[in-house]
């Protein structure tokens, strides 16, 4: 996509900035599919805006084909299709004059019809299904009374239109603040979606796309591609910001930072022609390729030290989940998480996921997962064989009734630093 309008090296380090941002390369570590959304997004585009360029039926049809296989894929994957026609409607107001409206509507309908004939039986297929009792998809949407109703219970407010402005502020800020995953994927509390560094290059580059006189297709796509975006993550999608959700903004981030670095060499260029400046030869490609290195070894750092981190101090969903596989052939055996608020056993979450991550990983035919109180946790009768997981702290509470009521114990640590633990009778 990015080799479209310039030159192999800076095509290849906006593809560089692209794979090496950490969070994707830690979410790609956990095999998590929603890591195709940066795929299908640069896809889709690459192949559209080269459609656009060389006025190619053939390549604006197939480009619609691909944006209709985002339907398939990562429910937010669907937010590329209207990115494409608030581009195309951004091309009728800047190019009123220098493009027809009569061409603007062709390309719209080329590809609008790859993408229908794509699309179309997913949507058709989605518009037969039973009504969903959850409401999940207006769960994640502000605009639904059940979208807000869901980020005040998120966010514990008071009010539901408090929740919203807090989403709204973490909306505005994600791309220069430390604010964690709130899909708890990747549970880095250390950074936040991008570095430092990318963050504040994010904003000089898109600055210097909006002062350029000439802008190109390309240009305007990132543009209104990317702004487009940030608001729908501010005030349509609510838990902002989700990581594997802003997949989808990597291209965009990528082309403005690498942009700010070409602006710069092209400045070089333009005091040494015009106003007699001695400026060492390849000084701008100079500064480009070692930021890039530096910012690509940066994010690979904060992943490593992620990794890191991971192996010493453990993660209670990891950890339970090994500990779970392992006995996942054992007919019979129940699980029962021993939490409350005073007593936390998983880091986050509510008592249906905590059953849900806990049963992930057990036979679902044969085996048992439940939730239990702490403070009754020793007045039930457990049949044998069965694991209780709990914190270390409740442990120390109830260990010397669990040992009265059940002598033949293991204790098995769930996390490195004993912090979990899950008492185990066979």
């Amino acid at each position: 996509m990015f080799r479209v309008y310039w030159s192999p090296l800076y095509a290849a380090g906006a593809t560089m900035l692209l794979m090496s941002n950490h969070a994707l390369l830690a979410i790609s570590r956990m095999v998590n599919r929603n890591n195709v959304l940066a795929l299908n997004t640069v896809a889709a585009f690459w192949i559209l805006v080269l459609g656009v360029r060389r006025k190619s039926p053939f390549l604006l049809f197939v480009g619609g084909i691909i944006l209709g296989l985002s339907f398939y894929q990562y429910p937010l994957a669907r937010l590329i299709f209207p990115v494409w026609c608030v581009f195309l409607a951004a091309l009728v107001i800047v190019y009123q004059h220098a493009i027809r409206l009569r061409q603007i509507l062709m390309i719209g309908a080329i590809s609008g019809l790859g993408f229908f004939m794509t699309a179309g039986p997913n949507l058709i297929a989605m518009s037969q299904l039973p009504e969903d009792p959850n409401n999940y998809g207006h769960q994640q949407l502000l605009i639904y009374p059940e979208g807000r109703a869901h980020q005040q219970l998120w966010y514990g407010t008071k009010d539901a239109w408090d929740a919203v402005e807090i989403n709204i502020w973490q909306g505005f800020t994600m791309f220069n603040s430390k604010i964690n995953d709130q899909a708890y994927i990747y549970t880095n509390f250390k950074q936040g979606f991008l570095d430092p560094i990318s963050g504040i290059l994010l904003w000089l580059g898109l600055a210097s796309v909006l002062i350029k006189r000439r802008k190109t297709a390309m240009d305007w796509l990132m543009i209104s591609g990317f702004l487009t975006l940030w608001a729908v993550f501010m005030f349509v999608v609510g838990q902002a910001p989700n990581y594997t959700r802003l997949f989808i903004t990597l291209p965009f981030i990528a082309y403005f930072i690498v942009h700010f670095f070409y602006w710069v060499a092209e400045g070089m260029r333009w005091l040494e022609k015009d106003h007699g400046w001695f400026i060492p030869r390849r000084l701008g490609v100079g500064i480009f390729l070692t930021s890039m290195l530096f910012i690509v070894l940066f994010n690979i750092a904060i992943f490593a030290v992620y990794v890191e981190d991971g192996l010493t101090q453990g993660n209670d969903v990891g950890g339970t989940g090994r500990y779970v596989h392992t006995r996942r052939q054992q007919e019979g055996y129940s699980f029962y998480v021993l939490a409350s608020s005073m007593y936390p056993y998983y880091s986050w979450g509510v008592e249906g996921q905590w059953t849900t991550w806990t049963r992930f990983f057990t036979d679902k035919k044969t085996q048992h997962v439940a939730v239990v109180l702490p403070e009754v946790a020793t007045l039930i009768s457990y049949e044998k064989p069965f694991s209780l997981f709990m914190n270390i702290n409740l442990f120390d509470v109830l260990h010397v009734d669990l040992e009265r009521l059940y002598p033949e114990y293991v204790v098995h640590p769930i996390k490195p630093d004993g912090s979990l633990v899950a008492f185990e009778v066979k």
